[in-house]
This record gives structure tokens, sequence and C-alpha cells, in this order.
């Protein structure tokens, strides 16, 4: 065998000894490659689970929806039902809050009307107590500078008497024979009498005057009170002034509830004893009867009848006006203590021609101002000083306001005028009145005048009393 041929047997040999060792090779290279690709589908197969999850997600919510639907299905009245009942609670929750909404924006729209009609009120009260009092200060300043001129003394010609009524309360067994129940007083008031509580004034009072009072004893706050029951905005015993500022609580005051309990307080008049008041509560009226110095009530007097109040110092004072109404005769005291109540009918003019008695009426008040500018033209500084004018337009005028005027300082002339039961003579005699003082204040007698001639009078009269008594001391001495 040549050398080429030994040379191509071994390179053959070569070739095979190489591939067997590759292909010894070859299992422990899929090996690796098999593991390398284990790693690598990890990822791929926990894809493929969630996927799977996804999936049995989705058939298992289908699956529900499949089965809600079929029993929705199977159910339709039902879910119908619900549904409406839904919309029916949804639409009673947005009416019950409009209706809501609606009733708070009333009661606050009531609670502004209210506080707004507080308001006026407490204006006009004030307003109307302002005019009143106005009024009262004027007349007072007219009375006070006619007082001293001459009058005539045409009020003794009236065909009246002036009577009075001892001031002794009747007792127990009179009052019961009359029905009524101990000092109870339950029976009903007839109807031909009345029964008043009395302020006993030392001066007239005539329907149409008009007289302010400041209380502060415990029994007429007290009985003021109840007189305006009523009249109040607040509860009973609660007394507001037309500000609103000051009030006056019955409850509160101790003195006021020690009166009401009977109690013995110091300088208090205590309430224990007196008559049932729940027949004056709201009446809004009291009676004004002159009383002398000698403590007994002239035979007449008049119901006053309550204008407008006021609580001037807080808790404290209570501030009325009030105006003549009506006159009363009275027939018998039924109390004293704590105040006198009378019983008393009312009093009515005769029967009169009415024209007559208008044009008599009408002729004072031109009377009344001439005899004001008089006295005006004589004396304007007077006038002036004292911001004396004539009565308003607006105010009637008739015999008993001029009375009370012109002879406000003569309590037993203002007694036979309000005595009278003619209105025509009433009229009459007014008029010469003022007839008589117009001649004096011509003479030159002025208001100014009448007062300084009464003032010499007055110093005359002590001088010579003085004298007498020096004069009667010698002789008794010797």
């Amino acid at each position: 065998m040549t050398a080429g041929g030994c040379l191509q047997i071994h390179s053959n040999a070569h070739v095979v000894q190489q591939m067997a060792l590759q292909r010894s090779c070859r299992p422990n290279l899929s090996a690796s490659a098999a593991g390398y690709n284990a790693l690598c589908a990890l990822p791929r197969v926990a894809s493929k689970k969630k996927a799977l999850r996804s999936v049995r997600h989705k058939s298992l919510i289908s699956y529900s929806a499949n089965n809600d639907r079929e029993e929705s299905l199977e159910k339709p009245e039902a879910n119908v039902t619900d549904t409406l009942a839904n919309l029916s609670a949804l639409l009673n929750d947005e009416e019950e809050a409009r209706l809501k909404e609606e009733m708070e924006e009333r009661t606050r729209k009531e609670k502004e009307d209210a506080a707004e009609a507080r308001r006026q009120v407490g204006q006009e009260r004030e307003a109307n107590f302002r005019r009143t009092m106005d009024s009262i200060l004027l007349k007072q300043k007219l009375q006070s500078s006619l007082r001293h001129l001459p009058d005539g003394n045409f009020a003794d010609k009236l065909k009246t008497e002036v009577n009075y009524i001892e001031s002794e309360p009747v007792d127990k067994a009179e009052l019961q024979q009359d029905g009524f129940k101990d000092m109870e007083r339950t029976m009903p008031i007839p109807k031909d009498t009345i029964k008043i509580p009395i302020l006993a004034v030392p001066y007239v009072g005539l329907p149409g005057s008009e007289v302010r009072l400041n209380l502060y004893e415990p029994r007429w706050v007290t009985l003021f009170s109840k007189l305006l029951e009523g009249v109040s905005e607040e509860r009973p015993g609660v007394l507001v002034s037309p500000s609103g500022k000051n009030r006056l609580d019955l409850s509160r005051n101790e003195l006021m509830k020690g009166y009401e309990e009977g109690l013995e307080l110091p300088n208090v008049i205590p309430g224990v004893g007196r008559m049932d008041e729940s027949i004056f509560c709201g009446t809004n009226q009291f009676g004004l009867c002159y009383r002398g110095i000698d403590a007994k009530f002239a035979q007449y007097g008049t119901i006053m009848t309550i204008v407008e109040h006021d609580v001037l110092v807080d808790g404290r004072i209570l501030g009325i006006t009030a105006q003549g109404a009506q006159r009363f005769k009275v027939l018998r005291v039924l109390q004293m203590e704590p105040y006198a109540i009378l019983e008393g009918t009312l009093v009515e003019d005769e029967e009169e021609d009415q024209d007559t008695v208008q044009q008599m009426e009408a002729e004072l008040r031109p009377a009344f101002s001439k005899l004001l500018h008089s006295i005006e033209e004589s004396d304007a500084g007077y006038m002036e000083a004292l911001e004396l004018k004539d009565l308003p337009e607006s105010e009637p005028v008739d015999s008993f306001r001029l009375v009370d005027i012109l002879l406000h300082a003569t309590p037993k002339s203002g007694l036979r005028f309000l005595a009278s039961t003619s209105a025509t003579e009433r009229a009459f005699y007014v008029k010469e009145t003022i007839n008589h003082m117009q001649r004096a204040v011509d003479l030159g007698l002025t208001p100014r005048i009448c007062r300084l001639l009464s003032s010499l009078l007055g110093a005359g009269y002590i001088v010579l009393g003085g004298i007498l008594i020096t004069l009667a001391l010698e002789l008794l001495l010797g």
C-alpha cells in the first residue's frame, strides 16, 4: 500500500473520530438547551395561567349575569316593582327636602313679619304716648294760667247738689244679703250697676279730661297690670314699654310677689282680704273720684279709659295716660283696703233737642279761642314764656273739656258740672264763664296781674291774721 493510501486512511479515521466525539457530546448540549428553554417558558406559563384565571372569572361573571337575566326574566313584575319603589322613595326624599326647605323659609318669614309688626306697634304706641303727654302738658299750662281769672261762680247756678259718701265700706252681712259669697264676690254683676276700682284724687276728673299717673306702689302696679291684661305683648303680669327697652315683670319683683301673697312688708300695704280682681282684668278702665280733706268720696265720679302705658324705670315705675269716658253715681263703698272699690250706676243726660245742644257746644270753641287771643294781645310775653297756645283743631271741645281747663282749681264747681244731666245748661254756663273771663281781660286783668293780686291778697290775709293774733294775745295777757 502506498503512502498516499495510508494518509487517506489516517484522514478518514480522524474524521470518524471527530464525528464520534461530536455525537457523544450532543446529549449534554440538548440538556442545556432544554433547561434554558424551560426558564424562558416560565413567564409564558404564568401569563397563560393569569389568562386562564381571567377567562374563568369572566365565565363566572357571564354565568352569574345569565342567571340574573334568567331570574329577571322569570320575575319581571318584582323587578319593575322594586324599580318603582326606588324611584318613589327618591322622589319622596326630594319632596320631603323641598317641603322642609319651604317650611323653614316660611317660619323665617313669619318671624321677620312678627318682628316688623312688633316694631310698628311699638312706634305707634310711643307716638300715641307722646301725643297724649303733649296734650296733657298743654292743658296743665292752660289750667295754671287761667285759674286766677275771675270765673263769676256760674257753677252755683246749676240745678245740682254736691253730696258726699262715707268712705266706710259696707259690712259682710249686708253683702251676703245681696247674694255675694263672703269676700269672693262670685255673684255676677247686676246689669244696672257697676263695680270699679277707684283712684281717689284731690281734683275732679271729667269726661274728656286727660290724666297722667306714675305708679310705683305694689297695690297700684299690680292692679293696673291686671286692668291692662291682654294689652301687653308678653304674658299676663309682664308689661313692656313702647320702645321695648324696659319691662315690668310682677313675678320677678319681690315687693309685688309679697303684696299678692299678703305678706307683711315694710312700707307696703298688704293685699290680703281684697275682692276678687278677675272681674276687672282686661277692662282697661278704672274710676277717678274726688275725695276731700274729710276723707269722704264725692257722689259722682268718672270712668277713665287707659290710653297708653309705659314702663318708665325698668321693673319699678309704671306710667299711665288715661282719658275720661263716662260718669257714674256712687251707691256704696265695697272695699277700702288695699284700694277702694265702689259700686254705682252710670249717669246719662236727659233728653233734649240735639240740634240746640250741638249749636250751643259749637259756640264754645270760638269763645275760648277769642279769650286766649285777647290774653296774647294784652300780655304777649306771658303767653310766650309759658308757651301757651290754643287747643288743636283736631281735638274736640265741649263743655266738660273746658270746665276741666277753666275750673280745675275749684273742685266744688267741677262737681256741680259733673252731676248736671242737662247738656244745654252746662254749655250755657260754660260760655257765661268764658265771657266773664273775657270781660276781666278786656279791663286789663290779665292772668299775670290776677296772679299778682292773688298773691298780694294772700299776703294781706297773713298779715291781717298776724295782727289779730297779736291783739288777742295782748288783751288776754293784759
